[in-house]
């Protein structure tokens, strides 16, 4: 028995799928940034010079 699906819900299931993932990129890169601005406090310099200290780009 094969089960056949519309293009619309295959089309939905991989916009569904993409959204959860960027929603997990998001919540890494936001706690990301949240550790390099602890360890810019602690080193008592900028975010920015975090970044360039570990060779960060802005899309990073």
């Amino acid at each position: 028995m094969t089960l056949s699906h519309s293009p619309e819900e295959d089309a939905q299931k991989i916009v569904s799928r993409h959204i959860k993932l960027l929603h997990r990129y998001n919540e890494a890169k936001d706690a990301a940034q949240i550790i390099i601005g602890k360890l810019a406090v602690q080193k008592k310099t900028t975010i920015r010079q975090i970044h360039e200290d570990y060779g960060l780009t802005d899309d990073d």
